[in-house]
């Protein structure tokens, strides 16, 4: 798994390379608002795009690997407690009694926490049950309101709201994963739609590949930390004494008022 995904990269491209057509039936009616919003899978394979997702990822932990350890790794962006009981035992339309006469319970996939603020659509989450260290991962399918939402899958434990259950979200620190999107769909753009054009190269890729240079410039010279990453110590001194953290200070005459990446023409 890439910093970014396929559905990031989908976003980003612009409808120069997307389609209408439906995937499954020449008749099947398409909704008004997919047109131009859903990419061609004839033209651009998801292979294509995970290819360039690794190339993208590649160029940050290139760039990156000077002050931080890499590859990075997820971790915990944002808490919220369970508000209601998932999968309580003798609640099925049974009586709760299979054959043998212990209790079971349905599985679901509606969770209800305190509030789902700054949740969304494909977000990773991690359900910790802080009393019997019961752990369970899931993918959010839809948000249904501000204190619910949807998985992909049926949750297959019982956790109970007494046992404290916090619902964590797990994810790429940022802004990695909008990065590794901008500089992957950049290159994609170039390649199918600029190579037909002159100059040979789209300003819609360069707009991107500017963007995520600007953020990457930004850790490189301290603007932005990186949440739960492994800095790289100072040849004298702990990196974690510094509140701004940037690039090593070598003393080979290395320029270090001049941090940016290089932006090759």
């Amino acid at each position: 798994m890439g910093y970014s995904n396929t559905l990031e990269c989908d976003l980003i491209l612009a409808q120069a390379l997307t389609s209408a057509t439906p995937e499954t039936s020449s008749t099947q009616k398409v909704k008004l608002i997919n047109i131009g919003n859903t990419r061609d899978l004839n033209r651009i394979p998801d292979t294509t795009v995970n290819y360039y997702i690794e190339l993208a990822d590649s160029e940050i932990d290139g760039v990156l690997n000077q002050m931080y350890f890499t590859p990075f790794s997820k971790c915990a962006h944002g808490e919220w407690l369970l508000d209601e009981d998932l999968n309580p035992t003798g609640l099925t339309d049974s009586g709760g009694i299979d054959t043998s006469g212990n209790p079971i319970s349905t599985p679901t996939k509606t969770i209800v926490v305190d509030s789902s603020c700054n949740l969304l659509p494909g977000d990773e989450i991690l359900l910790h049950d802080d009393l019997t260290g019961l752990e369970e991962h899931q993918i959010i399918a839809s948000i249904v309101d501000q204190n619910t939402f949807t998985t992909e899958d049926y949750i297959e434990g019982t956790f109970s709201v007494e046992n404290n259950v916090r619902v964590i979200r797990i994810r790429f620190p940022p802004p990695l994963n909008q990065i590794s999107a901008r500089i992957a769909a950049s290159f994609i753009y170039d390649k199918y739609f600029a190579a037909q054009a002159n100059p040979n190269m789209s300003e819609y890729g360069k707009e991107m590949r500017k963007i995520a240079d600007g953020q990457l410039n930004d850790i490189l010279n301290g603007k932005t930390l990186i949440d739960c990453a492994r800095r790289r110590g100072d040849f004298f001194g702990n990196p974690y004494l510094n509140s701004s953290y940037t690039h090593q200070k070598p003393y080979d005459g290395y320029n270090t008022s001049d941090r940016d990446k290089s932006n090759p023409k």
